[in-house]
């Protein structure tokens, strides 16, 4: 009879755990497995729907209105191979969405008086300092690299837990690739460099590991019971699996830039991650920030910048006219996983999507018909197709300005090496050979040369474009290559970056040198 009683008990703890008592436990701070809500019953069917095709192995969602979780729910598998199905507490790898998550740390540390976003960043991150090639190291605060406006070009590297490599320590990837492409506050440039700092200057601060302070000072207020930095093998049962396009397991990564990229976390934690951006209370996270510094993690992008898109402030994208409303948002992706938490702020609303597969249009599609469920004048308009156009590049036909020869180099932690560009009347440009250079280096290097510029594009004076070519240093050639241009015209100079991204079966690196080229008479 005693132990018939204690199976009882622990059946009912059981279902309680399972189920939850309804959306106002889900918004308590009582963790749940699932919220019902039959009025996102056609949001579901559209994540079957591609369970069924395949296009995606796992979902999980969880949806937060007026300071309560409405709908927490998770479909698939997080292990296909183990029959583990995903729940709203697996962790999966979020990838970008880990930039909010350490803004939010780098504003904590700024509310308490222990730095200052509008100071340099080099105050707080000695022994390191920036290389620059365009304005000042000096003139980088730590609120440009909060958004993107610091100079520091485009950068990732990953390092398979399958494989030998080993991420460098920060202070080696700074010195070969921290160089300033751009002055600060001149040109918005998406940076995981960037945020690589941000975390190395979290532990300079604090004195403690990047990684136990957002533990402790994020994770733990905010009740994200499932969520810490860094691939834990320890932790995979509570792990979801990442899969490629055939469906193949891709092993988990490290990079050399964990702040920027290496959260895994629940979609039950992340809701609350957005509840607390709404400004929903949480008891447990009081105190953690003031309103004031939350509205301005939304809103204060740098007026000053010259932007290709939406608009980024510190750890967000934002939007003032999203079929009507004023968005915020952060999009992850990675090979094997795709993830987006969007808030409305005016309508507290926030909705966390996860996959563990390459799906790119799937989260922002369900998050958008979430928000469209709830808010009938946003479907309205997204049926309408009444979203402003976005900004950006237009395709590159030929420019006057630009049009002639062009001479200089690429500079790499290796060497300099020389380079020719040429901007032809009817739009094609092309990376030149047999011009003065030394034959023996040519001979060397022959893959620079005779390359056109494709999908080439054009934004004010800021010109992008791909070229079958190669860097060669050790980083980049691990693995194939081509590389992508993206430079800024000032007069007669030509000045960004060319990098090279790994052309293989895996997504390996995106590592970026700095161009500089005069025309030539």
């Amino acid at each position: 009879m005693k132990n018939l009683c204690l199976l009882m008990i622990a059946a009912g703890i059981l279902v309680l755990w399972v189920s939850g008592d309804g959306p106002e436990a889900a918004g308590s701070g009582r963790p749940v497995m699932k919220v019902p809500n039959e009025d996102f019953d056609e949001v579901r069917t559209l994540v079957t729907d591609a369970l069924n095709e395949r296009t995606t192995i796992s979902a999980a969602v969880g949806v937060a209105h007026r300071g309560k979780i409405i709908w927490l729910d998770a479909l698939g598998m997080a292990n296909g191979p183990q029959g583990v199905r995903a729940t709203a507490h697996t962790a999966y790898p979020v990838a970008s969405i880990t930039k909010p998550l350490t803004a939010t740390a780098i504003m904590l540390l700024a509310e308490r008086g222990e730095l200052d976003i509008s100071e340099p960043a080099e105050k707080y991150m000695k022994p390191l300092e920036f290389a620059a090639h365009r304005g000042k190291s000096a003139d980088v605060t730590i609120k440009h690299l909060l958004n993107h406006t610091s100079g520091l070009p485009m950068h990732f590297n990953y390092f398979y837990v399958d494989e030998p490599y080993e991420p460098q320590p920060l202070e080696d990837t700074l010195n070969r690739y921290g160089f300033l492409m751009h002055a600060p506050g001149e040109v918005y440039q998406y940076s995981n460099l960037g945020y690589g700092v941000l975390g190395y200057i979290i532990s300079q601060v604090s004195g403690m590991p990047y990684e136990e302070f957002m533990r402790k000072e994020i994770f733990e207020p905010l009740g994200m019971q499932t969520s810490w930095i860094g691939y834990l093998p320890e932790r995979r049962g509570v792990t979801a699996e990442k899969y490629g396009f055939d469906l193949k397991p891709i092993p988990h990564i490290r990079m050399d830039t964990p702040a920027a990229g290496e959260a895994f976390a629940a979609a039950y934690d992340l809701v609350r991650f957005g509840m607390f951006h709404l400004k929903n209370k949480i008891p447990t996270a009081a105190g953690l920030l003031s309103p004031g510094t939350i509205d301005a993690m939304q809103r204060e992008a740098d007026e000053t910048a010259e932007y290709t898109g939406d608009r980024y402030a510190m750890g967000w994208f934002f939007r003032e006219d999203d079929f009507g409303y004023r968005t915020v948002w952060h999009e992850g992706g990675i090979g094997g996983a795709r993830s987006i938490i969007k808030l409305v702020p005016d309508e507290d609303i926030a909705v966390v999507v996860l996959l563990n597969s390459w799906n790119p249009e799937l989260p922002g599609r369900v998050a958008n018909e979430v928000i469209g469920t709830l808010l009938p004048e946003f479907k309205n308009n997204m049926e309408r197709g009444s979203a402003p156009a976005a900004s950006g590049f237009e395709s590159f036909e030929g420019d006057p300005e630009f049009t002639g020869l062009y001479r200089g180099e690429i500079k790499t932690y290796v060497g300099n090496f020389p380079v020719y560009m040429v901007f032809q009347e009817d739009g094609d440009v092309h990376f030149l050979k047999d011009l003065e250079i030394d034959k023996t280096w040519v001979l060397q290097n022959q893959t620079f040369f005779d390359k056109v510029l494709n999908n080439t594009g054009i934004s004010g004076n800021r010109i992008y474009g791909w070229v079958d070519g190669r860097i060669r240093t050790p980083d980049a050639m691990r693995q194939p290559q081509v590389l992508a241009i993206d430079i800024v015209r000032d007069g007669d100079r030509l000045s960004g970056s060319v990098s090279a991204l790994s052309a293989a079966e895996r997504m390996y690196y995106g590592l970026s040198h700095y161009i500089e080229l005069e025309k030539q008479d």
